[in-house]
């Protein structure tokens, strides 16, 4: 009995402060849950996890928008410079982005955007940080490429073989004609 009371208890020391802290961190949305549940996180402040892509668009006063990708939607985010700054790597197709979490205020038609569905950040973490991503050339590609090259040039001689032919024999009937003149002058 008293091995089970230990074990309750130790459960009961172990479970209950991860149940505590993990009930009270906020969830962490994709850009996708966002967009779908838009009409219920209007104006609340959320926090959305995505790849930095293409390039952050510097404005003049001190701000910039960062594009941010789930994987099959990006968003907007409205950030000051310093916020931005904290992205290195920015996805491109050679490029895999920073994973940044963001944290602000959610409009699904925000007044200042020209009534834009956007993020306001008013923090940025880098989750993981991004890499390069090295081209893959498809071996069947370089060969396919071979082959229609040497196709190319052959095609290329047999055409410049041709014209030569068809101006020397050009050349031929020219002198026949004039040797002819000539005897019948």
């Amino acid at each position: 009995m008293r091995r089970y009371i230990a074990i309750l208890t130790l459960a009961i020391i172990v479970l209950v402060p991860q149940t505590i802290f993990a009930s009270s961190s906020p969830p962490v949305y994709s850009v996708t849950d966002l967009i779908t549940k838009a009409p219920e996180l209007d104006g609340k402040t959320v926090t959305v996890r995505g790849e930095a892509i293409t390039e952050a668009l510097e404005r003049n006063n001190g701000y910039s928008w960062v594009n941010i990708l789930d994987g099959s939607s990006a968003i907007g985010v409205w950030m000051k410079n310093d916020l931005k700054d904290q992205i290195k790597n920015y996805g491109t197709n050679l490029v895999k982005g920073d994973i940044v979490e963001i944290t602000g205020k959610f409009f699904r038609n925000d007044p200042e955007a020209d009534g834009e569905l956007d993020l306001r950040a008013d923090s940025l973490k880098v989750v993981e940080s991004g890499y390069p991503t090295p081209e893959k050339i498809n071996p069947l590609k370089v060969i396919v490429l071979a082959i229609l090259s040497l196709v190319a040039l052959l095609l290329f001689a047999d055409n410049i073989y041709k014209n030569k032919k068809k101006t020397q024999e050009k050349k031929e009937d020219f002198e026949i004609e004039n040797a002819i003149h000539e005897e019948l002058e």
